[in-house]
């Protein structure tokens, strides 16, 4: 589509776009990553995604393009949802993380059904857990989560499966379908739910993650509509 503006020279200095339509992609132009150390947008009001911290940022942004946050991809990439839909009061926020005028862009490849991408952290206290369900990914830091329990839906014969899994065995998990390496995204387990969203194949029903040792970061990328 076309150059938006370019983010505020300043590490910390927070940059905002208002648009009159809601592009499918937001890409912040970087060969290294790291840009961006807060992302949150809204329209017409209503949030959408709120996210904080250069690791979260970039789970977000590379996400499903099978790439480590330390690989060097050509850009930092914002799905907003599944198509280009106009006639929408957008506003991005963007805090720099670098001492350039980074520039940001907007395009899209398809127009949109009025289904966007949502993104929000939750804090699970330490000792404690919490339930996820209806999620496309989790992103969190392994290192103080002690299990996950996870159940499976097969979404053609119903059937379900229930099991407890380490961190290596999600790395495991992980690296069944997405060719990441070491089984994370950077420093962070990811849980790929993407099969929710045709509801084919295996998908996850539900997530729940054991904080111990110190409180844990969720950051849940879910499905809203417009």
């Amino acid at each position: 589509m076309s150059k938006i503006g370019s983010l505020t020279l300043g590490v910390g200095v927070e940059t905002v776009f208002n648009l009159q339509f809601l592009p499918e992609f937001i890409i912040v132009d970087s060969i290294i990553g790291g840009e961006v150390q807060a992302a949150s947008w809204n329209v017409s009001g209503k949030e959408l995604v709120n996210i904080a911290g250069i690791t979260f940022i970039q789970a977000f942004t590379q996400y499903k393009q099978n790439v480590l946050a330390t690989g060097g991809t050509i850009a930092e990439v914002f799905t907003t949802g599944e198509g280009y839909l106009p006639n929408q009061q957008f506003q991005l926020r963007m805090t720099n993380n670098n001492a350039a005028a980074v520039d940001v862009f907007a395009f899209s490849r398809r127009k949109g059904n009025g289904r966007v991408i949502t993104g929000s952290q939750v804090v699970v206290l330490d000792g404690a857990n919490q339930r996820f369900q209806n999620f496309l990914a989790l992103h969190f830091a392994g290192t103080n989560v002690s299990r996950v329990d996870l159940t499976f839906k097969n979404a053609k014969t119903g059937l379900v499966w229930t099991d407890s899994y380490s961190i290596k065995e999600l790395a495991a998990l992980l690296a069944l379908d997405n060719p990441t390496g070491a089984g994370t995204l950077g420093t962070l387990t990811v849980l790929d739910n993407t099969n929710l969203l045709n509801k084919t194949g295996m998908f996850i029903e539900s997530a729940t993650i054991f904080a111990s040792g110190a409180n844990v970061t969720i950051l849940v990328e879910g499905l809203g509509t417009l």
